[in-house]
């Protein structure tokens, strides 16, 4: 299927309209093409298909704000931090730095997070904050992130974090060599 379908289509598809378990039934469905859309995307995003994900993934936001809140209001974080940090590159690389801040910050404010979840939304959240001159929140987020990913044992968000405190990565100030976000 290219891109994301409407809201509207995965109701009809996946029986929504038949109360609140219809609705549910179609949010699932919905949460579920979301997951796996935005999966592909975080592989698709950093190759040379970049383009054609970059157009797929913004074809229907609506279905990924729809996923996010409903996930949220759920309590369901670290579904909603697994597909945020998926679509990573999506927010980055076209400067939507402030759509990124929109998934990961509701994310951070639920209580309690599990230390994995916790760590993907606030390194996304660091990097977001870099992109919009935060530098400081990014240097702070940062370095809890680090704390928590090793806490969890979650060496692929350890490498990212430390990946990011390095110069060239993404939580450092421009034209600094030796100034980075920890």
């Amino acid at each position: 299927m290219p891109g994301l379908f409407p809201i509207d289509a995965a109701a009809a598809v996946l029986g929504g309209g038949a109360g609140a378990s219809g609705n549910d039934d179609a949010m699932e469905g919905l949460i579920r093409y979301c997951a796996t859309e935005a999966s592909l995307a975080a592989e698709g995003l950093v190759g040379h298909v970049q383009v054609d994900w970059l157009d797929r993934a913004s074809e229907d936001p609506e279905s990924y704000r729809a996923a996010r809140a409903w996930l949220i209001e759920r309590g369901r974080t670290t579904e909603a931090s697994d597909i945020a940090w998926a679509l990573l590159f999506f927010w980055v690389i076209p400067g939507h730095g402030a759509e990124g801040l929109r998934w990961y910050e509701p994310i951070l404010d639920q209580s309690p997070l599990l230390p994995s979840a916790e760590s993907r939304a606030l390194l996304g959240a660091t990097v977001m904050w870099c992109t919009q001159g935060e530098l400081e929140r990014a240097r702070t987020g940062l370095t809890r992130a680090l704390a928590l990913a090793l806490g969890a044992g979650d060496m692929d968000m350890v490498a990212q974090a430390v990946c990011s405190r390095h110069p060239g990565g993404a939580a450092r100030e421009p034209r600094s060599r030796n100034r980075v976000c920890a």
